[in-house]
């Protein structure tokens, strides 16, 4: 059998450039940053609340209140940040990307009609 012939290496082969400039990739980054933040707060806040209840006292009411004010805050900057990416970038992130990003931003209003309403 002979020996296959190995494809010579490319010395100072640059990898791929993004399409992208470096303060839109910031940006995108940042963006699914908040995103994740904020569904890590909504998570803690909907952990904390079965864990506790609803009617938690002391030290759990405080870190409810302060999860769902960060979700809160954190959200809306991901609803504010959701179209700025869309129209920034030259190829828009992924519709599913998107549409995650947008619930996620929804989620703690959401969450606020939801316990108004049973109130």
């Amino acid at each position: 059998m002979p020996k296959q012939a190995k494809k010579p290496l490319k010395r100072n082969a640059k990898p791929p450039r993004s399409r992208e400039t470096r303060s839109i990739d910031a940006l995108t980054i940042g963006w699914m940053l908040m995103v994740f933040t904020t569904l890590v707060c909504e998570i803690g806040f909907v952990a904390t609340r079965a864990f506790a209840g609803a009617d938690a006292e002391g030290m759990l009411a405080v870190l409810m209140g302060m999860l769902s004010f960060a979700s809160v805050v954190i959200g809306l900057g991901v609803l504010l940040l959701t179209p700025v990416v869309i129209k920034a970038r030259r190829d828009p992130p992924p519709r599913g990307v998107i549409l995650f990003s947008v619930a996620v931003g929804v989620a703690p209003w959401a969450l606020i009609v939801f316990q108004m309403a049973n109130s």
